[in-house]
């Protein structure tokens, strides 16, 4: 998770400043029951390194009449405001003593003894703030309002045909390098997938393929593999195997019956002046994701997954990266369409290399 993200979450959240948790994250335990001893484990990734976590400790205001949650008749109803647990930092303090490192797996380990029932413990650390230059986050909204016109009915209808028709070149190029050759009944599907910062979610803009035209495809932040990527500024390659150990699941997959879906992240390019060639891939700086999935097992989307078994095969990054160039293209065609259109003044917007 970055600050950006953070800071999206809590204004569709209505959290503030104020908020003492505010700019954290955190895994933690709710002890319900007398138990002999707890153990939180966090292993933090790279990009993680040098962030010390803290162990908290909050208390039921109700302690030692606290509800037993593991009770149906003690549960939270539903729509019940949530019980404001009190910090106790005398006991955060004592407890972080325990606190250990493990610098081979970058894992900080918790050890505590006979926890008190009723309290909350967790280990909790400050999100980091990657986030691109704020003249390349302000350039990337108005990149999205841009392409909002093609769902908001402000453009001309000559104007959306011909980003739909830019769209479609770019379908055709992607479902033909991943058709599967031997099934002439395969059905692939596109999508690009705008994000709504007021209804913190992503929202197809433009479709091509077999799509129900009675199904929603919004995907709240992070949802599904849209959201996936656009969080994780990452190409994915994803398989619908019960068998994974994934998180991802699509909003979509049942509509669409998608054995595999290709998320390709579109960003802001060139920098601040938006005169470069590099791509800008800090938070903030996606304008959007182009996705296509295959109701076929043996699709050839698969040629982009990362090879388990021999770590220096980077032959399935480099196919994700030319059809994230192929994306990365069609967005900005269509960002230049919409904005030599009506006179409209919008910020020249440069073509990809």
């Amino acid at each position: 998770m970055s600050l950006w993200e953070v800071e999206q979450r809590s204004r569709g959240q209505g959290y503030s400043l104020s908020n003492p948790d505010y700019g954290f994250e955190e895994v933690g335990s709710h002890i319900s029951y007398p138990v002999e001893k707890l153990t939180m484990r966090v292993t933090f990734p790279p990009q993680l390194d040098g962030i010390t976590p803290r162990p908290r400790c909050r208390r039921h205001p109700a302690i030692p009449d606290f509800p037993l949650e593991y009770l149906p008749e003690h549960r939270a109803r539903r729509r019940q405001p949530p019980v404001q647990y009190v910090p106790d930092n005398d006991l955060a303090k004592e407890e972080a003593r325990e606190l250990t490192y493990k610098t081979e797996s970058r894992t900080w380990v918790l050890e505590i003894d006979h926890p008190i029932p009723g309290c909350t413990y967790s280990l909790q650390w400050s999100v980091p703030d990657p986030r691109a230059h704020k003249r390349i986050c302000a350039r990337t909204v108005a990149y999205r309002k841009m392409l909002d016109r093609l769902l908001d009915g402000s453009c001309e209808p000559n104007i959306v045909t011909k980003c739909q028709s830019r769209f479609d070149q770019l379908a055709r190029i992607l479902m033909a390098r991943f058709k599967v050759g031997f099934d002439q009944g395969e059905r692939q599907t596109a999508f690009l997938m705008l994000y709504d910062s007021d209804q913190i979610r992503l929202r197809p803009a433009l479709t091509n393929g077999p799509i129900p035209a009675d199904k929603t495809y919004d995907v709240p932040l992070g949802g599904g593999v849209a959201g996936a990527a656009f969080l994780q500024r990452q190409i994915i390659a994803w398989k619908n195997d019960p068998k994974s150990k994934s998180l991802i699941r699509p909003a979509s997959s049942g509509a669409l019956n998608s054995k595999w879906v290709l998320a390709l992240p579109v960003f802001h390019q060139g920098g601040p002046d938006a005169t470069g060639g590099e791509l800008d891939t800090e938070p903030g700086a996606v304008v959007g994701v182009i996705t296509l999935g295959s109701d076929n097992e043996a699709s050839n989307i698969s040629d982009c997954e990362p090879n388990e078994s021999d770590e220096n095969d980077t032959s399935g990054e480099e196919i994700g990266q030319e059809a994230q160039k192929l994306a990365q293209q069609c967005v900005f065609d269509m960002l230049q369409i919409i904005g030599q259109a009506g006179g409209h003044a919008d910020p020249v917007v440069p073509t990809v290399p």
